[in-house]
């Protein structure tokens, strides 16, 4: 009976490991770098190009953002890049082989994700060089390989900050690093995994609005999956955002809405759940930002 049931079950198991890697190797990663957020080439109809942004930094309308391009290691690597500032590469480096300050919080998966962002946007730079590059690519996966523990040590739900920052720390660390490092696919794999099965599902059933309030759940919980989703965009040109509007309730852009229509005539917003900010913060601009600019949203343009 035993030997019966293996043979009965052995074709399904095939079956599904054929699935997994037909679903594995037709995702194809834009093999150039940069490719998180933005390409040197138009690739969809919503892409962000190098030049682009070059032109938008040389502009002095831009010049107290591009002023703001110093602390963090994303910071320096894009300012390298638009600017060709062989300083600030070299501080990035500085930066980036720095202990990144892990603590056992949501930090740590936003760490990983400046990492990947840094890495990738610094990878075409003259001024540093291929032994660095790659001690870089080392030093990602590992980042890549704590956040990845973390998700399941902490045991955490799915509504919680963390999820979302460890998942989109992981899955940039594999968008950046394909090419480069053994890992990149499994990092990849895991994260699309968990916001396909786990993380989107959790964004669709709370509508639009987050059980955490204005404060962490504001700061936290939205735009996390926005940025991997523009990262998954610009490296892969399979459009999430349009998923999620198409066939999940349209959540993102109710995530949006639930924001601007939060906010009171004072500028404060409600008073809900936990809200030790009522303020609005750099995190409400780039959830609704990101979303109005993915949807071409006039209402998130206004506001």
């Amino acid at each position: 009976m035993g030997i019966s049931r293996l043979r009965l079950l052995f074709p399904g198991v095939l079956y599904l490991l054929c699935l997994i890697t037909a679903e594995s190797s037709a995702l194809e990663i834009f093999p150039g770098h940069p490719r998180l957020f933005f390409r040197d080439s138009a690739w969809g109809e919503r892409s962000i190009t190098t030049a682009q942004l070059r032109a938008r930094v040389r502009d002095p309308r831009y010049k107290a953002y591009v002023n703001r391009l110093t602390y963090s290691t994303a910071n320096l690597a894009l300012k390298a890049l638009l600017l060709d500032d062989s300083t600030a590469a070299a501080d990035c480096v500085k930066m980036y082989k720095d202990s990144w300050g892990f603590d056992e919080t949501t930090w740590d998966g936003e760490a990983v994700m400046w990492a990947a962002l840094a890495f990738d946007w610094l990878y075409p730079s003259p001024f540093v060089s291929a032994t660095t590059k790659s001690e870089m690519a080392t030093r990602l996966a590992q980042g890549a390989d704590w956040v990845m523990n973390q998700y399941s040590a902490q045991g955490a739900h799915v509504f919680h900050t963390r999820m979302y920052s460890f998942a989109t720390g992981a899955g940039l660390a594999g968008l950046a690093l394909k090419g480069h490092h053994a890992n990149a696919d499994r990092y990849i794999q895991w994260a699309d995994s968990l916001y396909r099965k786990h993380l989107f599902p959790a964004r669709r059933l709370q509508d639009g609005s987050a059980h955490s309030g204005m404060g962490y759940g504001r700061r936290y919980v939205m735009w996390h999956p926005g940025h991997f989703m523009s990262a998954w965009y610009s490296a892969t040109g399979e459009d999430k955002w349009a998923q999620v509007r198409q066939s999940q309730g349209d959540w993102a852009w109710r995530e949006a809405e639930f924001l601007m229509y939060s906010r009171q005539p004072d500028s404060l917003q409600v008073r809900y759940a936990d809200c030790f900010n009522r303020t609005s913060e750099r995190y409400q601009f780039r959830v609704i930002a990101e979303r109005a600019y993915s949807y071409q949203e006039p209402a998130g343009y206004d506001y």
